[in-house]
């Protein structure tokens, strides 16, 4: 019971992070004079590390096990938080965004009023710190397997067959135009 809510909390926060941005929008762009664009961009980058960290991880999760691998990627949203919260500028808000989502809701609207955005990323980087002792301590990495001995693929569980995937939904006259990383940053309202 220990380990799943470990692993919980940890789920927990991810999902806090991914929707924090929204809730102190207002916020932050009051606070840092941020358009829309940097707004945008900023909350981005924590997408933008968690996908990326996913090309690594499953093969780290193979060889390592989830007690390191987990407990050290959730570590980067530590400085991730504390970057965010005592942020100045920015590019510092952009990093420790980026950090969070390496590393990846309470009612942080209601957090917010009572006690600040700050705050709330400051008691965030104690409740990783939390989470990541939980899973370093309680979790079990599955014991290495002996040379030669046969390995199923998991690969094959998952693939799709091509008859399976639904076509792309065709382009109109009305369709809203693309919004792509290349238009926000042609536009430099960041």
């Amino acid at each position: 019971m220990l380990i799943f809510s470990a692993f919980t909390a940890a789920f927990f926060l991810s999902q806090f992070f991914r929707h924090a941005n929204a809730v102190i929008s207002q916020d932050l762009m009051r606070e840092f004079t941020l358009t829309a664009g940097q707004l945008g961009l900023m909350t981005s980058l924590f997408y933008l590390a968690f996908a990326a960290a996913q090309l690594p991880l499953g093969g780290l999760l193979d060889r390592h096990g989830p007690r390191c691998v987990t407990s050290l990627i959730m570590m980067a949203a530590v400085p991730g938080c504390l970057l965010f919260a005592s942020a100045n500028s920015f590019s510092a808000l952009g990093t420790g965004r980026a950090l969070i989502g390496l590393g990846a809701a309470i009612p942080l609207a209601w957090l917010n009023e009572i006690i600040g955005w700050r705050t709330v990323f400051y008691i965030c980087a104690t409740l990783v710190v939390l989470s990541v002792a939980a899973i370093a301590i309680w979790a079990r990495s599955p014991t290495p397997q002996s040379p030669g001995v046969a390995r199923s693929d998991p690969v094959s569980s998952v693939i799709v067959r091509p008859a399976t995937i639904a076509a792309p939904a065709p382009v109109t006259a009305t369709s809203p135009p693309p919004h792509t990383l290349r238009d926000v940053l042609a536009t430099r309202d960041f």
